[in-house]
């Protein structure tokens, strides 16, 4: 029954230290406001079959609306988030394939424009 009460009570300045200072970082994470935000990625295309070649009008970037707390967002830079589309398995022929959106882990992507884009492999 001692140890417990030396474990807790031990260093109980300390302690109370640390659990001041967790709830000051806690509550100014906590109040930072989110924010959403617009930005030019650049659009890849990852796993061309070999033997294709792509034909038509790929866009180079598209427009992503990514949401996060301000002082993440705002500190994106270019780069950060990145849109493919993935065109592994596919034969000859003119395909519509949605565009998928990597960004920064704390970082939430709200919406690409355009979603899909239409690739001729030849």
């Amino acid at each position: 029954m001692r140890r417990l009460r030396d474990f807790l009570l031990g260093d109980l300045s300390l302690k109370l230290l640390a659990l001041v200072l967790g709830f000051a970082f806690w509550f100014s994470v906590a109040r930072e406001p989110v924010i959403e935000r617009r930005m030019v990625a650049p659009l890849g295309l990852e796993n061309v079959p070999e033997a294709y070649d792509v034909a038509g009008d790929v866009p180079e970037n598209v427009e992503v609306r990514v949401r996060g707390a301000a002082s993440i967002v705002h500190g994106l830079v270019p780069g950060a988030v990145v849109a493919s589309v993935d065109l592994a398995d596919l034969g000859p022929g003119r395909f519509t394939l949605p565009v998928t959106v990597t960004s920064a882990p704390d970082v939430g992507v709200t919406g690409v424009e355009p979603p899909s884009i239409r690739v001729t492999l030849r």
